[in-house]
């Protein structure tokens, strides 16, 4: 009985080693194909299907294993697949990248930034930043994740409250197609036309007024509608026109006030004679 099992052993080990020459070869420039004859780079592993190349322990549905997965989803017409195992078995894990340090580059082979990409991210929620970290601020997307954020864009900064925003050589920095809406609007800005109200000022007489209306079909120092439509207007600083307009008409109603006054005060000394 023993030499039976003996001699089928035997016969075997010749297949056996045949059926490996078939699909793993080392070929003449020292190309390594596992499961092709015919490797195409330096290690060529074919699974003929799903499957690929596992790094760490095998036993990923027992527990306590950690490994590393390079897969294919099918021999044509898939996808290829990186995933981890982290150590609690069938529980998948993280992938780190340059945990020492280094920039990881997509489409891009000198990049610069911890992660630099050659074309366009997307993504169905991004955070960039540390969202729900005090003191950090942060910008995030959402986009049907389930949340009360959804279809929202927050951009958020706790520790002094200041989004700001830059621009070299005067450029537009935030255009707005469409309605902006907006509880409360702050618009910095200097020389408050409080100067009307002082002695110095020369406020234009109403005669002077009335001849640049008519020649100009607008008020002095205020821009035309034709302007507005071309350039669009300041806010800061159309709110400084406007502001010294009313404080001008206040002075030609207290002036007004003044000449009501006198013309009074000249009836009723012409009744009581």
């Amino acid at each position: 009985m023993k030499f039976n099992k003996l001699l089928l052993f035997l016969c075997c080990m010749p297949l056996t080693a045949l059926y490996a020459q078939k699909t793993n070869k080392i070929d003449s420039v020292g190309n390594v194909g596992i499961g092709t004859t015919t490797p195409a780079n330096t290690l060529n592993v074919y699974p003929a299907g799903r499957g690929g190349i596992l790094i760490g322990n095998p036993n990923i549905g027992s527990g306590g294993y950690t490994n590393l997965q390079l897969l294919t989803s099918s021999d044509q017409g898939g996808f290829g697949v990186i995933q981890a195992v982290s150590s609690a078995g069938s529980t998948l894990g993280n992938i780190v990248m340059n945990s020492k340090g280094g920039n990881v580059g997509i489409g891009d082979s000198v990049p610069s930034t911890k992660l630099s990409v050659a074309g366009n991210i997307l993504a169905t929620d991004l955070e960039l930043g540390r969202a729900g970290v005090e003191n950090y601020p942060y910008i995030d997307f959402h986009y049907y994740t389930g949340t009360t954020q959804d279809y929202n864009v927050r951009i958020q900064n706790v520790l002094d409250k200041y989004l700001i925003f830059s621009a070299l050589n005067g450029d537009i920095i935030m255009p707005v197609q469409g309605t902006l809406s907006a509880k409360k609007i702050k618009v910095s800005t200097s020389g408050w036309p409080d100067y009307v109200f002082s002695k110095q000022y020369e406020l234009p007489t109403l005669a002077s007024v009335k001849s640049y209306i008519e020649q100009n079909q607008h008020l002095p120092n205020v821009p035309s509608a034709e302007e507005v439509e071309e350039n669009g207007q300041d806010l800061g600083e159309m709110n400084k026109v406007l502001l010294r307009k009313v404080e001008e008409l206040t002075l030609y109603l207290i002036e007004q006030q003044k000449v009501n006054e006198e013309l009074n005060r000249r009836l009723v000394a012409l009744e009581n004679k």
